[in-house]
């Protein structure tokens, strides 16, 4: 009876010494290929984020350079829209925002005051002059806006052929936009494309 049991015993115990080697053995295997498969993902996240940053031309595919934003003001008298090397450019530009420097030789030409442009940019004269104070720059919603506005004054002018005489057009009261001032709608893009309508009929002759 005492070797039985002596048996057992013995059984049991060799049982209890060989079990827990596999399960570790196992455990100490899979971490690596965890741990692998992390560090993999983080870098083709990096590397996707690193490709947003850089567009590339439709066209060649080829990268894009950043643009000089202070070299980019003069070109948008004769930008052309579907120019896609300048227009991935131009998306770049409002995406990182003008600077006030810019937005004053953007606006020199114009017609509008201070508080016009506040009116057209929806903010307030005191944040504009914390904008030139401060050498800021303006949000991209605004650095388009801007745009537009520039995109709609060289327009105007090459209708009417005079600087002069689109400004007057501005300011007066139009039959064709509801009996309001051109200038009242810019401060909303759909205003902007209204008077951009207006000044396509006009340019073929399609009067009021």
């Amino acid at each position: 009876m005492e070797k039985k049991t002596t048996t057992k015993q013995g059984k049991s115990a060799d049982k209890g010494s060989d079990s827990p080697s596999p399960r570790t053995g196992s455990r100490s295997r899979k971490a690596p290929k965890a741990r692998h498969r992390g560090t993999k993902a983080a870098a083709l996240k990096s590397a996707n984020l690193e490709a947003l940053e850089k567009p590339q031309d439709a066209r060649y595919g080829l990268l894009i350079a950043q643009p000089q934003l202070e070299a980019l003001p003069g070109d948008f008298a004769t930008f052309d829209w579907n120019d896609d090397y300048r227009g991935h450019a131009l998306v770049r530009v409002i995406r990182h925002g003008i600077d006030y420097g810019v937005f004053e030789k953007m606006a020199e030409p114009m017609p509008f005051e201070q508080e016009a442009w506040a009116t057209i940019l929806n903010t307030t004269t005191r944040t504009l002059d914390r904008y030139k104070k401060e050498h800021r720059s303006f949000k991209s919603q605004q650095t388009e806006r801007i745009i537009e506005i520039k995109q709609l004054y060289q327009k105007g002018v090459d209708v009417f052929g005079d600087k002069d005489n689109f400004d007057a057009w501005l300011e007066t009261e139009n039959l064709s936009l509801g009996r309001i001032r051109p200038v009242s709608l810019l401060d909303t893009s759909v205003g902007i494309h209204m008077v951009k309508d207006e000044l396509g009929r006009i340019e073929h002759g399609i009067l009021a």
